[in-house]
């Protein structure tokens, strides 16, 4: 996760999708080559519903969620008050949902990998939604640049969870997750 330590600057002004520049409050701490995060916070569900088009309902469950979206990008130019950055953003950004461009100081663990492996789970019968027991095979949880490889799950309730973990590929050998045999 963020924290203040890791803050480079705040967005000073909205972006919009397909941008390759943020204006920010300060380019002091940034370097060209450098890795940075934006993060937006889901204030009053306006990020969801603006990456939905307004065309579905949010999800309460997401509601004044932080970190919500979290876009990585490798800083290329450097302004008095703008960055500019390697992709385009893939998302429209607001000053409204608190965007905030950490360094990425905070993550503690790079370059871990799980290859040529199978994980089997005992197989029980669908017990209903938030029922299950819960066999989670693999979770990446802030692990950039890394990878799952040649990997086998069975009966898993979920196979790879990977959140807040940019740039990790998934190739699986083998997936098999009991409901979606019910499908």
């Amino acid at each position: 996760m963020a924290d203040a330590s890791s803050l480079l600057s705040t967005v000073s002004r909205n972006a919009s999708r397909g941008d390759k520049r943020l204006f920010v409050s300060s380019t002091a701490r940034f370097s060209i080559n450098g890795w940075a995060r934006l993060l937006l916070d889901n204030i009053n569900n306006g990020l969801v519903a603006d990456l939905h088009s307004g065309l579905i309902p949010a999800d309460p469950a997401f509601n004044n969620r932080n970190d919500a979206v979290m876009f990585n990008f490798k800083v290329t130019e450097i302004g008095p008050d703008w960055i500019g950055f390697d992709r385009p953003l893939a998302v429209n950004v607001s000053t409204a949902w608190r965007p905030e461009i950490h360094s990425w100081s905070s993550y503690t663990r790079t370059e871990c990998g799980v290859e040529k492996l199978t994980i089997r789970m005992t197989w029980s019968p669908y017990a209903g939604m938030n029922r299950e027991q819960g066999w989670n095979a693999l979770n990446f949880w802030w692990t950039p640049h890394s990878w799952v490889n040649d990997v086998s799950i069975l009966n898993a309730d979920m196979g790879v969870i990977v959140d807040g973990s940019p740039f990790l590929p998934v190739r699986m050998r083998r997936l098999h997750l009991p409901y979606l045999d019910l499908i």
